[in-house]
């Protein structure tokens, strides 16, 4: 299916650039001139993340597909504000505790003064009930 769809993009991308200015300059000097070293970087990149994303959705459980999610928006929203200088007001340092929680809840690495003692004492009883 991803096939599928990334043929379909290139004919799109590929009519476009015919309909295009651009598509004189690119049957005479070639698609890839003027692409510089942080152009190739870029693409890389892309298509590494592109992998990883696939491989993801493959091989992870539906759980963490969603922390995963989280967590990359809280690092690009962060590092965004950072390189750029915004400021990163209440409801987003909420948000981004929310997620922490989250991935220690998961993970199952709660400090002691996160854990809910009444939580782990009824999972305590679910499972003791179970074993019996």
């Amino acid at each position: 299916r991803q096939l599928q769809l990334a043929t379909c993009s290139i004919a799109i991308a590929l009519a476009g650039l015919m309909m295009g200015k651009d598509w004189q300059h690119v049957r005479r000097h070639g698609f890839f001139n003027g692409y510089t070293m942080v152009t190739w970087m870029v693409i890389t990149v892309n298509a590494v993340g592109g992998i990883l994303v696939a491989l993801a959705l493959k091989l992870a459980d539906a759980i963490v597909k969603d922390i995963s999610m989280s967590v990359s928006i809280v690092l690009t929203a962060t590092i965004a504000a950072l390189a750029l200088g915004t400021h990163i007001g209440p409801s987003f340092a909420f948000g981004v505790s929310l997620v922490a929680y989250a991935v220690m809840l998961y993970g199952g690495v709660l400090p002691p003064v996160l854990r809910c003692a009444s939580c782990f004492e009824v999972v305590a009883k679910i499972e003791g009930d179970n074993d019996a």
